[in-house]
């Protein structure tokens, strides 16, 4: 009993860890892709910015164009831009849970998952999710779920 408790302690102590660190990641991974993607974020605003100009300078005659334009350019957005930052940006997440599992094993099924908001802020005392973290924590292949 006095060993399960301690493992336990251990455990929770890991656990707060691994939260740490993983908010750390987060917060760093964040910071640097709005840093990155800020060109094309603002790439995207130009069409918008576009259209309320051709609205301005042809008055109500041009609300035609100016809706055409922002119509195509929202699908360009929405269907290529974000798609292509969002994917980018997923690398950029695998990459650092990848970088910090070489000290921390199983961190990057860790990270993975704080990612999709799956670890609650306290530590799981017992569980799906306790058993999840401590499988992760020692190396097991654990299907994400």
């Amino acid at each position: 009993m006095n060993t399960n408790t301690s493992e336990n302690t251990s455990m929770q102590e890991r656990y707060e860890e691994y939260m740490q660190k993983a908010q750390e990641a987060f917060q760093e991974v964040n910071r640097f892709n709005k840093q990155r993607f800020l060109p094309w974020r603002l790439l995207g605003l130009l069409p918008f910015l576009a259209a309320i100009i051709l609205f301005l300078i042809g008055g109500w005659d041009s609300v035609q164009s100016a809706l055409t334009l922002l119509l195509i350019t929202s699908i360009l957005v929405a269907f290529v831009l974000l798609p292509v930052i969002m994917a980018q940006s997923g690398k950029a997440f695998q990459a650092k849970g990848t970088e910090i599992a070489q000290t921390l094993p199983g961190f990057d099924g860790f990270f993975d998952l704080y990612r999709k908001e799956y670890w609650p802020t306290r530590f799981p005392s017992s569980g799906k999710r306790y058993e999840r973290f401590i499988s992760l924590v020692k190396g097991a292949n654990v299907q994400n779920t």
